[in-house]
């Protein structure tokens, strides 16, 4: 699976891909299990725009809470709705790094992969809002758009933008940032996700 995250899946493919993924998550761990059957279960809305997105993100977010990271997921697809690239949190496990967040491991794995499209065709998908850190690694790549699930209010940071230093504030002018379309049930995933260990690993975090 690791070797498949720059493989070009189309988007009516994407939650099959999602479903992939959630079956390689054990199920042991608070919540753990419960989360995976929902998410596994879950039928993509066609009403909703950004639905097979969002699942795949849930289930990254999920896969990095069952590896003892913080529960973000992430995807890049192309202008035709194809994912190019995916990843999710791993900053805790195996070892400690402290630039993987979602966002970070995700661009990694794209530009690792050696994919010639522009950046401002591609969208990223995130699980939760991203951190200043992931924010200005984004709008240096040139990434067209920036869509994410669910609200991050302690470290958020796209609509807190204009609190960038000017250089940074002009390259994200370039970037539309914003709210991805998808059902309550997944939206609601997501933040559960995000917090069934954040508190953990941020003690963690104060600790070192």
């Amino acid at each position: 699976m690791e070797s498949d995250r720059c493989r070009r899946t189309p988007r009516e493919l994407i939650p099959g891909l999602a479903k992939s993924i959630l079956e390689t998550i054990p199920g042991e761990g608070s919540g753990i299990s419960g989360m995976r059957e929902m998410l596994a279960g879950y039928e993509v809305l066609d009403t909703h725009r950004d639905e097979p997105y969002a699942l795949l993100a849930c289930a990254l977010a999920l896969q990095a809470v069952s590896e003892g990271n913080a529960g973000i997921g992430c995807v890049i697809a192309d202008a035709e709705g194809a994912s190019v690239a995916y990843g999710h949190n791993r900053v805790f496990h195996p070892r400690f790094r402290s630039d993987l967040h979602g966002e970070m491991d995700t661009m990694n794995a794209f530009e690792d992969g050696g994919e010639e499209i522009p950046p401002r065709d591609l969208t990223l998908y995130s699980s939760l809002e991203p951190c200043p850190m992931c924010m200005v690694r984004l709008v240096t790549a040139g990434m067209g758009r920036v869509l994410y699930m669910a609200r991050d209010e302690q470290w958020g940071m796209t609509e807190g933008r204009d609190r960038l230093p000017p250089v940074w504030q002009d390259l994200a002018a370039g970037t539309v940032f914003g709210r991805l379309e998808c059902s309550p049930g997944l939206m609601d995933a997501s933040i559960r996700i995000f917090n069934s260990n954040i508190d953990e690993l941020y003690e963690i975090l104060k600790n070192r």
